[in-house]
């Protein structure tokens, strides 16, 4: 009986995580994307800004160069203040892994975790909110989620799609809170936001105020 209980838990997530690395193995299979190629989602702001900063983000780690300033780009610049608005995601890292020169086949892998991060928070949050939701509908809606026009669009600047698998944590953090509830998760998961990609995230500061007046005046009782 305990089994099926943790089956009927982990079995949305299966199949959440199953449908989206299918679709993006199609498409990445079709482009020859890597690692089934050498060709790369890199676009736009992608390719003149943010893949470099990922080099000399490597070159800080693994090599000699500073990570206060990066002497490679218009004749200097505060690379601590790159890093604040570009590299500080957990998923940056995962360009340590390969060799330098594959950098930018790396980036391809970065977008696929970011979006499948995106499908799961948000399945996450669906599943505390609507808990008799049936599990194919719940599904389905973290899919749509995660390949939304924003994903789609936006992830030319990485660090965007950041504040995108974040937002789903920080609203069951909110309900948290305006239900008197303990704030830890929202200050945590705020937080993990603003440093991760805080250009995004002001903007869903904006939205958690809008959101909490509509909230409290509609469904919070007196």
């Amino acid at each position: 009986m305990k089994e099926k209980n943790i089956w009927k838990k982990v079995e949305p997530y299966l199949l959440t995580g199953i449908f989206v690395l299918t679709i993006l193995i199609i498409v990445f299979l079709l482009k020859g994307i890597y690692p089934f190629g050498r060709n790369s989602l890199i676009w736009g702001d992608m390719h003149d800004q943010i893949t470099a900063f990922y080099y000399h983000f490597y070159d800080c780690i693994k090599g000699d160069q500073s990570i206060l300033v990066d002497f490679t780009t218009s004749g200097g610049i505060n690379f601590l203040g790159i890093m604040a608005y570009y590299i500080l995601s957990p998923f940056s890292f995962l360009v340590l892994l390969v060799k330098r020169t594959d950098i930018y086949l790396m980036v391809s892998v970065i977008i696929a975790f970011k979006i499948l991060c995106c499908s799961f928070t948000c399945l996450y949050t669906i599943k505390k909110f609507y808990k008799k939701l049936p599990n194919l509908l719940s599904v389905i809606l973290a899919i749509v989620y995660a390949f939304s026009g924003y994903s789609l669009i936006m992830y030319q600047i990485t660090p965007w799609i950041d504040a995108m698998y974040m937002l789903p944590l920080i609203m069951i953090g909110l309900k948290k809170v305006l239900d008197l509830e303990h704030p830890t998760m929202y200050i945590i998961a705020l937080t993990l936001s603003l440093i991760f990609s805080f250009y995004v995230t002001v903007m869903v500061i904006i939205f958690i105020f809008l959101a909490s007046f509509i909230y409290l005046l509609v469904y919070k009782e007196e």
